[in-house]
């Protein structure tokens, strides 16, 4: 596991890299890339589904989000899945899905169960 000020990561027992971010942060492009980078680094380099939490009042903002839907940026992503809780989070992610159009399947969920059935597909 690797911890940092805004985040943890960690590689699951079933491969799925999972993301807590953690409350109150607004998630920068330098946020995405160490979550990036660290997600490569604990796979050795695949590609692998990402299991996002989002801390209470965390935000990501327009520059994070566009470097987000950078093909050349999410190399190490193959899915994400976002488990959110409230319909501000449920909000952003729809408006980044819509405007930004990543090109990597994303979805949310309300619950973590849902959200690794899912993503096992892209494993």
């Amino acid at each position: 596991m690797k911890k940092f000020e805004f985040c943890e990561v960690f590689l699951r027992k079933d491969g799925i890299v999972q993301i807590i971010l953690f409350p109150s942060i607004d998630v920068t492009p330098g946020h995405v890339k160490i979550m990036l980078e660290t997600s490569l680094e604990l796979t050795n380099g695949i590609p692998t589904p990402i299991l996002m939490f989002i801390g209470e009042f965390s935000t990501f903002g327009k520059e994070a989000r566009e470097y987000s839907a950078n093909p050349e940026n999410i190399k190490a992503v193959s899915a994400i899945a976002y488990v959110i809780d409230n319909l501000g989070h449920k909000l952003v992610i729809n408006f980044f899905m819509k405007i930004n159009k990543p090109p990597k399947p994303i979805k949310m969920f309300m619950d973590e169960t849902s959200a690794v059935d899912w993503l096992l597909q892209y494993k």
